[in-house]
């Protein structure tokens, strides 16, 4: 289906995953924005600070899954594509990593470049299908099990990044002169939307898988009605030969007599 058709819905996932972020983010959890008398008042006075942050967020992921699909195309049309030569770029594309100032800087890059390789391995399978349909190139390329499997892991990664750097995680919103660090409502706000487009992804697959299995079993159905019908045939062939070789069996016996 080509990268740029698996890359769009990639980003509509982004776009899912930003839009959740937004309405759950509470500025009043935000160091240094206790004045504010409430979130809903807050969220007014600073929505084009908030919309602003969430939207470099976007972009970053969406910068990141452009990069990955350059590294599927690649292996889906049979190269063998240098990881290294994409480091650089992919690794100032996060958003994380861009302010990550812990002390397990390489531990992170590897973690990164791991992503990088493991989604553009598992994207790669539906930019060879003929289609120009995520979904349709998932059921080609995956069954259900593996589909959601392969969606619900790598749309886990916030999960796995606030769990294993954290500590070392230093985001700020800038008001005017001053920044205030945004941190901990950030590592809450991300992998809470990422487990809301999660269960969105697995309603989704069984609407899709389960259309597939309908026209399965109607097709199933199609074929055994054929297979009895064939036996039907057959029955009726095997009784008309069993009579007729009885009435053969009874004018020899009259011819007998």
């Amino acid at each position: 289906m080509g990268k740029e058709a698996v890359r769009d819905q990639l980003h509509v996932f982004l776009g899912d995953v930003t839009e959740y972020a937004l309405e759950e983010f509470k500025p009043l959890a935000v160091v240094g924005l206790g004045f504010l008398p409430g979130n809903r008042v807050a969220k007014f006075v600073l929505s084009p600070i908030i919309d602003s942050e969430i939207s470099t967020i976007k972009i970053s992921l969406q910068n990141e899954f452009n990069l990955i699909m350059d590294y599927s195309e690649e292996i889906a049309e049979g190269n063998d594509p240098d990881i290294e030569e994409y480091r650089d770029r992919f690794l100032q594309s996060d958003f994380f990593y861009q302010h990550y100032e812990g002390e397990k800087t390489e531990e992170f890059e590897e973690v990164m470049m791991q992503r990088l390789d493991e989604v553009a391995r598992d994207m790669a399978p539906l930019v060879e299908v003929e289609t120009d349909d995520f979904w349709e190139a998932l059921e080609e390329a995956y069954d259900r099990r593996e589909a959601e499997e392969v969606l619900k892991y790598h749309f886990s990664f916030t999960d796995k990044i606030v769990e294993e750097f954290g500590d070392g995680l230093k985001i700020k919103i800038n008001i005017g002169p001053i920044g205030i660090g945004y941190t901990d409502e950030a590592m809450r706000v991300m992998p809470m939307a990422e487990g809301h487009l999660r269960r969105e992804l697995v309603d989704k697959l069984d609407e899709i898988y389960e259309e597939e299995g309908g026209a399965e079993d109607e097709k199933d159905l199609e074929e055994l009605e054929e297979e009895n019908e064939k036996l039907r045939e057959e029955l009726e062939r095997l009784r008309e030969e069993e009579e007729d070789d009885e009435g053969q069996e009874d004018v020899g016996a009259e011819a007998e007599d």
